[in-house]
Parts: structure tokens; sequence; C-alpha cells
């Protein structure tokens, strides 16, 4: 694993801190909360030496036990000597602090709804198998968000309608992208659902997955009706398919075949919403923007089923606070 050093001025003192290339910047915000004045680029102290005792109290206790001296000395029995960007095999994430966040909305669709949110109490969360916003501090940041607002959350893992993702990203047949989309969408439930037991507080959150969603009695006629529309109206027809544009570009894996399955990916999970809203889940929340499902919310498509354009719409994004 590559480290770097960095030189923290912390009350007057230079100390040295071993940090990983992906997490100088969580480290930097760590320091600064942690009252160090400053990071320096500074040349190490003349006697090239990491001297314990000027570890702070924070990094201290991981440092002497996760680290090895990387030469070993009978004069350095009290120090670590340590020379930038060097190999080693030692996990230097743990003395990291983690970040805090808080959730904020970035949109309403419609608008509208910006004054009267408050009216509803039952909301659906979608929880994407790839979407790093519903990870760890980020999503308990949702959770207290949804908490604050709502009585009644629905979590919705995309797990059988990933299969399209795995078989865009991977190139691999639909029977073993839906294996793993489905393997994938229980492991992340499991690994999650102790965030939702541990931070629910006034919502009630339950669970369901796309594979189970897809088995509703109304969910074929609405899948059979949005591709209906897909392939009569224009303006419904030029929505699906810039999605499946931008989806396939940011994958880079543009072609015909990948566009038939991004198409395909919206078109099954705005199916799945339309069942959720005719079962009275009139709100869907997710921490990202799909420009898409903003659209059929604002009334673009006045085409598509009355279920999923009287469905509510609210996009969030995720804000650093800073460390624990």
């Amino acid at each position: 694993m590559k480290i770097k050093v960095a030189f923290l001025n912390i009350d007057g003192q230079l100390v040295r801190v071993i940090l990983s290339d992906n997490e100088m910047v969580d480290a930097k915000i760590a320091l600064r909360e942690l009252n160090a004045k400053q990071i320096k680029k500074a040349p190490p102290p003349s006697d090239n030496l990491f001297h314990s005792n000027h570890i702070p109290t924070f990094i201290s206790n991981v440092l002497n036990n996760a680290f090895e001296p990387v030469i070993n000395s009978p004069h350095l029995s009290n120090s670590l000597l340590f020379k930038q960007d060097i190999t080693i095999q030692s996990e230097v994430k743990n003395f990291i602090t983690p970040k805090r966040y808080k959730t904020k909305v970035l949109r309403f669709c419609p608008s509208s709804i910006r004054e009267t949110l408050f009216s509803y109490d039952r909301c659906i969360l979608g929880f994407s198998l790839d979407n790093k916003n519903l990870e760890g501090e980020r999503l308990k940041a949702v959770i207290a968000w949804i908490n604050r607002r709502f009585k009644h959350c629905l979590v919705l893992f995309g797990d059988s309608i990933y299969k399209h993702t795995l078989q865009i990203k991977n190139n691999v047949d639909e029977t073993q992208a839906l294996e793993k989309a489905i393997l994938l969408g229980q492991r992340i439930f499991v690994e999650n659902k102790p965030l939702f037991e541990d931070n629910a507080n006034a919502c009630q959150f339950e669970y369901i997955f796309a594979q189970q969603a897809q088995q509703f009695s109304d969910y074929d006629t609405y899948n059979n009706n949005l591709w209906t529309l897909f392939n009569e109206n224009v303006d419904f027809n030029k929505g699906v398919r810039e999605f499946a544009t931008y989806f396939v570009t940011r994958c880079h894996a543009h072609s015909d075949k990948n566009m038939q399955l991004a198409s395909t990916y919206l078109i099954e999970e705005l199916a799945i919403f339309s069942c959720l809203a005719a079962k009275n889940w009139p709100v869907v929340v997710y921490p990202g923007t799909i420009s898409i499902i903003e659209e059929i919310a604002n009334g673009q498509y006045d085409a598509l089923p009355k279920e999923l354009t009287n469905q509510i719409y609210v996009s969030l994004y995720i804000k650093s606070r800073g460390i624990v």
C-alpha cells in the first residue's frame, strides 16, 4: 500500500503522520477539527525520527498497535523511521476518524410540493445497489432525514433490475447477471438492515426487493403499457433514450445492445414505482438525481399512467459536516 507523510503543526510541535493516498482529504478534515493548526510540507526534523511521544493521542494507540518498524535498529527501540512514499502492509485507514454527513434536498418534483411535503407520511427510499450515498455514514444521514419527515418508509432494493447494469458493465449473460444481482441485493440488505434498525426513530422502515415487486399482479400491465408508450410516444421515447445514452456513456459501454438494456432497466423501474404508487406509496426519495423521473413528476409526460405521474420525487444530496 502506498502511503504519504504529512507534517502537522500541532500546538507548536512538528508531527509526522502516515496517510494513505485516498485518505489525505479525510485526514486533513480530521486534524483540522482536532485543532491541528496547519498542514505543512516541511522537511523532516533533523534527527529524522518519528518519536512516539510526539504522536497526537487520537492516532497514537492505533499506530502503536498496527505499525511495524520499517527499519530495525538497536538505536531505534522507541522510534519508527519512515520514508516518504514507502510501501507497507499495515492498514492505515483505521486511524482516520469517520466523517459526518448531513442530508439536504436538491430538488422537489413538482416544486410546489415543497410547502406540503409535511402532509405525506409515507415514502419509498430507492436503494440502488451501486450508490455510494447509500453506504455507512452517508446512509445514516439519509435515514435521519427520513426519520424527521415520515412515519413509514419502504426501502426498495433494486436487485433484479440491477442485472441490466451488470450486463452492461461486465458483459455477462442475463442468467448469470440475475443470479449475481439477487445475491448482491441480499448481501447489501443484510449489511445495511442494522443501520436502519439502530437509527430508526419516529419512522417505521419496511423492506422490499425489486424481484418481489415484479411479482405484483399489476406489474406486467404497467410494464407492457410503458413499452407501448416507448414505441408510440415520441417524447417518452426521447426521454428514455436520453437516460440510456447517459447511463451507457458513464459506463464507457456504448452499443445498441447496451442502449436497449439501459432502456429496459428504466422501464422496469418505472413499472415498479407505478405498482407501489398504486399501493399508497406516493413519495419517492432518492440520494441523487434521475432526470427523467424528475421530468415525469414535473408533468412532462401526460400519457404515462396516472399513478406514476402523480408520484412525488424528492432528490437529495449528501453534505459533509466534518468528523464524528
